[in-house]
């Protein structure tokens, strides 16, 4: 257990009065009830107290017990004083929203532009493969230089090459252009995502790790899920505009990143908690099974199943947006509920439960029970990558090479999926994938709860401190 910290700064009479005032509000927290206690410690006009605000500084380095009455009182201050929300961590938010949004206009675009080019069935699979290897490659590689070449260096390289694939892209006419550029746009996103992993783990240090997830993941799944919506509008337009709307992104993405600041890795990646790698173990195994189920059996699959059961393109964009938008908010409501990430019982029984629900695919053809599936599933995707970054930033502070390897392991995911879909699909017949999809989720679900429960043997105090 960490150590209490005192500081000993000299108090004027109104730093007196506003620290008397924060006492007071502690003591109250046991007396009145939550509702008119927050709005009480919310209605509190002084925010000036340098005492509190340097508690504020040092909140996660006390106690648990301490920490109860203090957090908010501190937390109400610091959003007062910060205009409601951290600067620094509304540009991360935004640079995460357009920097998703624009690759997925680059990658929306690129196997329309591919069938347009009279690619087969065989080789627009081999293009799906191939970026995904170049990604799961390239995040692999750049989480472990985010600490020696610089984590915002890394990232900006990666902006500039995602540029540059993306203005090449306006030239391409032919299959192996779009090979080059979809191997270009994957280095560059991968040398992107995980070293700015590590500066988002740093920007949210002092809004606490749940809320730093929930913070960004929240945005760039919205820009994930509102990007095809205008790729398709502009593909009709002309097959390259979405190129060009992406460069524009990109170069809004590079102007925000110049302003965000990099203090180097920090105390915590150099002195990583022991006794605790089995939640990880538990969160990247169960992370990759629902990116299989998600990516390679239900969404890779399902537009066959559509066409052979006359789900018309709308209905199937409404399916895939609803899962997008599961997703989202699952990531909008985790930081408001923090505490669901120490229930790990119930993170690995909502797999298995959202797994269940492909029998529906498998047996019905009714489009309002496949939304129920493609909700479920969504959830899961949600609630499986935000305990994942969870962890990572909580008990290895957000180190570049675990996050490589977590991207690794989601790319890995996806593109186990696709290969062990298309399988199920000969094997099984057009259902088969979703069978099968059930069946991982439900055993993944299991191991995952094992995991869990070996990490509680080993560390029985594992994943029980602050969120």
């Amino acid at each position: 257990m960490p150590e209490m910290t005192f500081c000993h700064v000299w108090h004027s009479p109104a730093e007196e009065t506003a620290s008397a005032h924060s006492i007071a509000a502690e003591i109250s927290r046991f007396i009145l009830p939550p509702c008119v206690w927050r709005a009480a410690v919310g209605a509190r006009p002084d925010a000036s107290d340098n005492s509190i605000l340097l508690h504020c500084r040092q909140v996660r380095m006390t106690p648990p017990r301490c920490r109860q009455g203090r957090r908010v009182v501190c937390s109400c201050l610091c959003r007062r004083q910060n205009g409601g929300r951290d600067p620094l961590m509304k540009r991360i938010c935004a640079l995460s929203f357009l920097m998703e949004m624009s690759g997925m206009l680059c990658f929306f675009t690129v196997p329309l532009l591919a069938v347009s080019f009279g690619i087969s069935g065989l080789f627009l699979g081999y293009l799906g493969a191939a970026g995904v290897g170049t990604y799961m490659t390239s995040a692999f590689v750049s989480g472990h230089l985010a600490e020696r070449a610089g984590a915002k260096r890394l990232a900006a390289l990666g902006v500039v090459l995602i540029g540059c694939a993306s203005a090449a892209a306006l030239a391409a006419s032919s299959i192996s252009h779009l090979f080059l550029l979809t191997v270009g746009l994957n280095i560059g996103f991968g040398l992107f995502w995980a070293p700015f992993m590590t500066i988002v783990n740093r920007t949210g240090a002092p809004i606490g790790t749940a809320r730093t997830v929930s913070a960004f993941s929240f945005a760039w799944s919205l820009g994930g899920m509102v990007a095809p919506v205008f790729a398709g509008w502009l593909f009709q337009v002309w097959n390259r505009l979405p190129f060009l709307a992406a460069l524009a992104g990109f170069f809004s993405v590079a102007a925000v990143l110049a302003g965000v600041e990099d203090n180097g890795g920090s105390a915590a990646e150099s002195a990583p908690q022991q006794g605790k790698d089995g939640s990880i173990a538990a969160a990247f195994f169960g992370v990759c099974a629902v990116f299989i189920v998600a990516f390679g059996c239900l969404r890779g699959q399902f537009p066959k199943l559509a066409a052979e059961v006359g789900i018309s393109a709308r209905t199937l964009g409404i399916l895939y947006t609803l899962m997008d938008a599961s997703r989202t908010g699952v990531f909008a409501l985790a930081g408001r509920h923090p505490g669901w990430f120490k229930r790990h019982g119930l993170i690995a029984a909502w797999t298995g439960v959202a797994c269940l629900t492909l029998i529906g695919v498998v047996v019905s053809s009714s489009a309002w029970i496949h939304a129920v599936s493609f909700a479920a599933v969504g959830s899961a995707v949600g609630i499986s990558y935000a305990y994942a970054l969870h962890e990572v930033f909580r008990l290895r502070g957000g180190s570049g090479a675990v996050l490589g390897k977590m991207e690794a392991m989601f790319s890995f995911g996806m593109f186990a999926g696709s290969l062990s879909g298309g399988f199920a699909a000969w094997a099984f017949g057009i259902r088969g994938p979703y069978g099968f999809g059930c069946g991982l989720g439900v055993c993944a679900a299991s191991v995952q709860a094992l995991l869990f429960r070996w990490q509680q043997v080993v560390s029985p105090q594992g994943g029980r401190d602050g969120v």
